[in-house]
């Protein structure tokens, strides 16, 4: 996740901001909410269970502090819902998009018959029964369901609009998405360490966040065949573009967030103090031992050093992991450009039995 805040605080719940975290479904958000919920406390956070003509308002009055004081406002809420500067921050959190889908199948297979009978699915869902749905809940998510949510556009969000039931998103609505995602706080599920380690940075929460990503959905995808996946690459081409835009973006944020908070002088004091002062706090025996690992992590960034050879050597941190970032990068578009598509057994003919 991307974008820092500076500013006095410590937590969550001594910020006098309220944040919007536009929850994409299928994208570990729920377990987020709750963690971020038991760290600000449960008065302190509203979740937006259902979406609809009422949230703009409920988003303005709760921000405004006309509502009570929330810190943390959050659900399915795309920028055609609630346009941006709604709150005084935001984030939202990607999934690799075929990931998210097959994630998305297995929800709709757990839905009780008298939910999702209404919605044309049949109980064993097929990649196919997905991608032929002209059910709207169905049809907005598996075809361009990342771009619909980031665009800003009700043509494209609106089942009442021609735009909406387009097999492709228009390259306007593509680009909109993509300008809303540069301006936003994002973090990504592969990396959810990291982004939980920028959230907390972000809402000033002075200790590491954990949360869940598992879920009942996550194994979803085990079945699914070379055709299903190609499928849905081909029918969510826009989505999986913007999803690598943003991690290539990310990658070298996130070592240089590790970086800042590897070379904080202010945390190594605090550190440094807990460990002289080890024996009379009567630490037992993991305490110890996880104080004494993260001392000497901070010790090998340098922070014994005094000013020009601690200076030097976050200078060499920071060229290794731009050339990590880079090098990254660059794996990243050579795999992409090594997939062959197998049509059938004829595209085989030459191969080794």
């Amino acid at each position: 996740m991307d974008g820092n805040r500076d500013g006095e605080g410590d937590r969550v719940d001594g910020a006098n901001e309220t944040v919007l975290f536009r929850h994409l479904p299928k994208t570990a958000g729920t377990s987020l909410i709750t963690t971020l919920a038991n760290v600000s406390g449960e008065e302190r956070c509203r979740r937006f269970d259902e979406v609809d003509g009422m949230v703009p308002e409920q988003v303005r009055k709760t921000a405004g502090g006309e509502e009570g004081s929330a810190v943390l406002l959050s659900g399915h809420i795309s920028l055609a819902t609630v346009a941006a500067g709604g709150c005084a921050d935001e984030f939202t959190v990607l999934r690799e998009p075929v990931a998210r889908l097959l994630s998305m199948r297995r929800f709709f297979e757990r839905l009780p018959a008298a939910r999702r009978d209404p919605l044309g699915l049949p109980a064993r869902i097929a990649v196919r029964d997905l991608l032929d749905s002209r059910h709207p809940q169905v049809f907005g998510q598996v075809r361009g369901g990342i771009t619909r949510f980031f665009a800003g556009s009700h043509a494209v969000a609106d089942p009442a609009s021609p735009a909406f039931w387009s097999a492709d998103c228009p390259a306007d609505a593509t680009a909109a998405a993509a300008g809303a995602l540069e301006r936003m706080a994002v973090g990504t599920v592969e990396d959810m360490p990291a982004t939980l380690r920028a959230i907390a940075r972000r809402l000033r929460i002075p200790y590491a966040l954990e949360t869940p990503t598992e879920n009942a959905t996550d194994r979803s995808g085990e079945d699914a065949s070379v055709e299903d996946l190609r499928a849905l690459v081909e029918a969510n081409a826009a989505d999986v573009a913007l999803y690598h835009a943003v991690v290539q973006r990310l990658a070298p944020l996130l070592p240089a967030l590790e970086l800042e908070i590897a070379h904080d002088r202010t945390l190594f004091q605090r550190l440094e103090a807990v460990w002289q002062a080890r024996e009379a706090a009567g630490l037992d025996a993991q305490q110890m031992r996880l104080v004494e690992v993260l001392r000497q992590r901070m010790l090998r960034a340098g922070l014994a050093l005094d000013g020009a050879a601690q200076a030097r050597l976050q200078a060499i941190d920071a060229r290794l992991a731009e050339l990590s970032a880079r090098f990254n990068s660059h794996l990243l578009a050579e795999h992409e450009q090594q997939v062959l598509w197998l049509e059938g057994e004829a595209d085989l003919d030459g191969l080794p039995e």
